[in-house]
């Protein structure tokens, strides 16, 4: 009969642990799934031989990217940017660190933790093969969440090949969640597919 009663216990107190490890997750995992924005994926097919031809400018894939956001007329305060700026130079430096492309990781402390790993090998990528960040490109907006801004920024190799990024940032963890990418790395002729981070 204790035997019995013994193991009762035992399986009701495992039950109330898988029962605490489920309702009671991380925050910024619940940040993540509950209130990141939405901000639009969408694929690039290979350009046309006229877009081939013709430059890209900054302002394209500037432009493109901020399309994608929710609000992007409601752009937020120089402390803002400087808070999403001051965050993506620590996951930008830690991405140039970075000598073997499988060693990647997206961490709390690289400040990439909510980043997908696709999205975080297409910009180890294109850091790795001597994009910059353009740390004036940095524009933070308001998103329909609380406790999230997006933001858009480029990376460069010159004036003329310039790549834009569109992510989510949670001020309270200091947390980047890239999300996608606009343009055509010079590294190759191919569209770069950054949902996948793979060339088409």
């Amino acid at each position: 009969m204790t035997r019995n009663k013994l193991l009762v216990l035992f399986g009701l107190f495992f039950i109330i642990i898988l029962f605490l490890l489920w309702f009671l997750k991380p925050e910024q995992t619940a940040i993540k799934k509950a209130d990141s924005p939405s901000i639009s994926q969408s694929r690039k097919t290979k350009p046309t031989k006229a877009d081939e031809t013709s430059e890209q400018t900054e302002t394209d894939v500037v432009s493109q990217a901020r399309e994608t956001l929710e609000e992007p007329e409601n752009q937020l305060d120089d402390r803002s940017k400087a808070s999403v700026l001051t965050n993506l130079v620590i996951a930008t430096d830690y991405l140039k660190s970075v000598e073997d492309f499988g060693q990647l990781q997206a961490t709390y402390d690289n400040r990439l933790s909510l980043t997908s790993t696709s999205m975080l090998q297409t910009l180890g990528a294109m850091m790795m093969t001597g994009y910059q960040l353009d740390k004036e490109s940095v524009e933070v907006f308001s998103s329909k969440a609380d406790n999230v801004y997006q933001f858009v920024f480029t990376v460069s190799k010159n004036s003329d090949d310039r790549l834009s990024f569109v992510g989510n940032y949670v001020p309270s963890t200091e947390q980047i969640e890239v999300v996608s990418m606009k343009g055509y790395p010079s590294t190759s002729d191919k569209a770069f597919d950054s949902d996948n981070a793979l060339y088409n």
